[in-house]
């Protein structure tokens, strides 16, 4: 994912949390806020510490990162996302992962049909 395409300052991820539309499962909870004039969609993730060390924070991150790029081209465009992970899904699979990422876009309708 390139650069710019990634949520990276601390006032766009308040931005989100402030005005953000929220859905959740229970793995994941994904904060959205539509942009008016961006034609792309930008995305962060948020792994807290009380998912484990550094090396499982990072692991949950990778596969979110895989999962969302995997399906990047069926998701609808002009939003600002933050996906938070949630402790159950601490030692979960790249499928489980994927499907609980597949599963929480399509309730916040932000899959294409």
């Amino acid at each position: 994912m390139h650069k710019h395409l990634r949520l990276t300052k601390k006032r766009d991820f308040r931005s989100v949390y402030k005005s953000g539309d929220v859905f959740k499962n229970k793995y994941l909870v994904i904060r959205r806020l539509k942009k008016e004039n961006s034609g792309k969609s930008r995305i962060g993730y948020s792994v807290g510490k009380r998912l484990g060390t550094a090396v499982e924070r990072n692991r949950i991150k990778r596969l979110l990162k895989e999962a969302y790029r995997q399906k990047e081209k069926e998701v609808k465009q002009g939003y600002d996302l933050v996906i938070i992970a949630r402790r159950p899904i601490k030692g979960k699979s790249f499928l489980e992962t994927q499907d609980a990422l597949l599963n929480i876009l399509h309730k916040a309708g932000y899959l294409k049909k």
